[in-house]
């Protein structure tokens, strides 16, 4: 891995407790590498996605570093997430540019998260784990992340003046958002659930439609979305609105007039 291998030569700076003598010849210390996977199984595990760090909605992933033999010693390291990120044939053929000098010992490591437009003090908890760094080891450590799911709140109005609605949710950009997104000539958007249904059970958001009655004016929310940003498009007695909505980890909230849908946005 020559690449990686400058890159940490290079690196004498990262070393993370402050004072100490750095190692003699080779760096010790860790390589870090995450990937993505959604949590979303309402379709079974079959149709669980890998993502991208745009798919899963993140910016930059920190380690926050610590030494069991002196807690007092603690050090930050940021990374663009795609530093780290590598799919599994990556990690197989390439070095993470992630890579931390650390002396031998024992760490506890905290991954934490940050979306795009976050401040550092909104980073999430991704997960905690002990390391053992031992006398001229370059240890590898992978992050398996699948981040909690948040719910999708759709506020609707208008269902009087309507015969029949439906609702789908899709990728906003599955090349762009999953790792292994083949494009399919006879499909211009990609579905993100079958059997993606609102809690209440009055919608479904795979296309099939149902009537427009007075009942449907109420707050409809579904559960379980993986983080990312999609495309719901509405289509009211045969005409189609597509609508972007990001889901955080707050989740999104989405009024909709179905008889004044706001398209041209």
């Amino acid at each position: 891995m020559p690449n990686g291998l400058a890159k940490r030569l290079g690196w004498a700076a990262a070393l993370l407790l402050a004072g100490c003598v750095y190692p003699a010849g080779e760096p010790t210390g860790v390589e870090f590498t995450w990937r993505f996977t959604e949590a979303n199984t309402v379709d079974g595990d079959e149709a669980v996605r890998a993502r991208t760090c745009a798919g899963a909605n993140i910016d930059v992933v920190a380690m926050d570093i610590s030494d069991d033999d002196a807690r007092h010693r603690q050090g930050i390291f940021r990374f663009p997430c795609d530093e780290g990120f590598q799919t599994p044939i990556q990690f197989q053929t390439e070095a993470s540019e992630a890579f931390v000098e650390l002396q031998p010992g024992l760490y506890t490591v905290r991954a934490l998260a940050v979306d795009p437009d976050a401040t550092f003090s909104d980073a999430e908890l991704i997960e905690e784990r002990p390391i053992d760094i031992a006398e001229r080891q370059v240890q590898t450590q992978v992050w398996e992340i699948a981040r909690e799911l948040a719910p999708l709140t759709l506020t609707l109005s208008g269902a009087t003046d309507c015969s029949d609605v439906g609702f789908a949710l899709y990728y906003d950009d599955p090349e762009a958002q999953l790792t292994d997104y083949e494009a399919d000539d006879d499909a211009s958007l990609l579905l993100y659930r079958e059997a993606l249904t609102s809690e209440d059970g009055a919608l479904s958001f795979d296309g099939t439609s149902v009537p427009c009655d007075d009942a449907l004016n109420a707050t409809h929310v579904i559960p379980d979305l993986d983080r990312g940003t999609y495309l719901v498009e509405v289509t009211v007695d045969q005409t189609a609105c597509a609508l972007r909505v990001t889901v955080d980890a707050q989740g999104a909230a989405l009024p909709l007039d179905l008889a004044q849908l706001p398209c041209g946005g």
